[in-house]
């Protein structure tokens, strides 16, 4: 992880979109009269209509390619009678190669642009320093003038102590201090979720709701999630979901993922008839505790089918009658079916050893619905799934 340039524009009242400091001094934009410099890391004048874009577009993070780097910015638009045009318009960018992961840098960027905010609203310290004696801007021949102003040397100190040491602490004064911590993955997958850690997003998982989405008015704008939302049933496995909402597949893994680290969703494995499974350390618990035992009735139990409209000035015909569907299974049953899950049997010969030894010969299936009673005891731990590897010799 390698910072390649920091810098802070503004948009000046008669000097337009304009870098005001930078670090590297000639990183971005170097002095016409100077030719013993690099040439620079990008070219400003492509860029600067998206560094100071439109008010209405302000106040939250972009990120722009150009010449094989990544500009990571997050403009902002402050509004008050006291300035110019009534606006104080500033942006402060990070500069990393093009294949950087962005999410690192956004959270230390958005860490930077609250503590330059800070700056301006409390004290007026950015607006305050463009007017000091002797101050140089980027681009101008003797820049930068040291021991003017501060914001140059906020990005000096910045820059290297996060190259150096992957964190910074910058003390402007007694009241104004920035911290800053350049997190690698590791320490996101130390806060994820321990399923995101342990078992990473495949084409193969089965996404599970397991606490309901918020109103669909808080999220409409998130796109992906909007076209994936309906597929989501807990049968349907990412590959397939990518099929049916017509999605780009990585765009749905990253929205399970999100979905994942706020807990409203876990990953199963597809459901079929040759998986193994057998009893894990929540079967113990699972036979104690009655309440669970009654949830899972209720949640593996046949959905009763709608009942048929009749009209009352009708005879009645002689059709014959809708089937029922069986009562929800007894406690004692269901702790039998997962106890009779053994290390070796697969879920194929568990329902037929089931319909040989049942005497009403009514194959299992017709009892309860087979899959919402794996679903549970895998979610409640009280099954776990035994894998089988194939050894090259």
């Amino acid at each position: 992880t390698m910072l390649q340039a920091i810098f802070y524009a503004r948009f000046h009242p008669e000097r337009g979109p304009s870098i005001v400091h930078q670090y590297p001094d000639h990183s971005i934009i170097s002095p016409n009269s100077s030719d013993d410099h690099p040439p620079p890391i990008l070219t400003w004048a492509d860029i600067s209509a998206y560094i100071i874009p439109p008010y209405d577009v302000c106040n939250r993070p972009l990120a722009i390619c150009t010449n094989d780097v990544r500009v990571i910015a997050l403009p902002v638009s402050l509004e008050d009678a006291k300035y110019a045009r009534n606006r104080f318009t500033f942006n402060i960018g990070f500069v990393v190669a093009e294949d950087e992961p962005v999410q690192p840098w956004e959270q230390v960027l958005r860490k930077t642009s609250r503590f330059l905010c800070q700056l301006e609203i409390e004290d007026g310290l950015l607006a305050v320093e463009e007017h000091l004696a002797g101050l140089k801007w980027a681009g101008e021949d003797g820049y930068p003038a040291r021991r003017v102003g501060i914001v140059h040397d906020l990005l000096r100190d910045v820059f290297d102590q996060l190259n150096d040491y992957g964190e910074a602490c910058v003390q402007l004064n007694d009241f104004h201090v920035l911290n800053l911590r350049l997190e690698g993955p590791e320490d996101h997958d130390r806060r994820d979720d321990v399923s995101t850690t342990h078992n990473p997003v495949r084409p193969w998982h089965v996404p599970l709701l397991i606490r309901d989405l918020p109103d669909p008015s808080t999220w409409t704008w998130d796109l992906t999630l909007r076209r994936i939302h309906p597929y989501m049933d807990g049968v349907n496995h990412i590959q397939r979901i990518s099929e049916l909402a017509d999605v780009e597949l990585r765009l749905i893994k990253r929205a399970v993922r999100e979905m994942i680290h706020h807990g409203r969703v876990i990953l199963l494995d597809i459901f079929h008839y040759q998986a193994v499974y057998a009893g894990a350390s929540g079967l113990v618990e699972f036979i104690k505790d009655v309440d669970v035992q009654d949830e899972c009735c209720a949640y593996v139990a046949l959905p009763q089918p709608p009942p048929s409209s009749t009209n009352s000035n009708k005879a009645p015909t002689s059709a014959p009658a809708v089937p029922s569907a069986p009562p929800p299974p007894t406690r004692q049953f269901v702790i039998e079916l997962y106890s009779a899950l053994q290390p070796g049997v697969s879920v194929a010969d568990f329902c037929l050893a089931h319909h040989d030894g049942n005497p009403s010969k009514l194959p299992l299936n017709a009892l309860l619905d087979v899959r919402r009673l794996i679903t549970f005891g895998v979610i409640k731990g009280i099954l776990r799934r035994q894998q089988k590897y194939a050894l090259a010799i």
